[in-house]
């Protein structure tokens, strides 16, 4: 499960509901996969909290080229210095439903093997 602004419980809780790990991001290869779109955001825009700013950090040193988000719901964000791919189901955009995500596939296979999910 990747954690996003909603989540307050504690990691042990969203483990009994059958998540295999809880995470504040993800990445493998060119992909990086959070909640929050990790767009600079200006004083009078939302902000949550120094966990965007921490996370905006670790995709910049990631050497990632792709975010995959969710949070922004109807939302488009401005792309500068990446391809963002919003999969927030509440998207209208998105149809409502999951967003198949078109890449690596070898990407992917790797990092769930890596973590023995595979």
């Amino acid at each position: 499960m990747i954690r996003g602004n909603h989540d307050y419980e504690s990691d042990s809780f969203y483990l009994s509901c059958g998540f295999l790990e809880i995470e504040n991001y993800i990445s493998f290869g060119k992909y990086f996969i959070c909640h929050f779109d990790l767009t600079e955001k200006t004083d009078d825009e939302e902000h949550h909290c120094s966990e965007e700013d921490v996370l905006r950090e670790v995709f910049k040193k990631s050497g990632c080229e792709f975010i995959i988000h969710g949070h922004t719901h109807t939302l488009s964000p401005v792309s500068d210095d990446c391809v963002r791919y919003n999969v927030c189901i509440d998207n209208p955009k998105n149809s409502f439903r999951p967003v198949r995500i078109k890449g690596s596939e070898a990407d992917a296979v790797a990092y769930l093997k890596a973590r023995h999910f595979l």
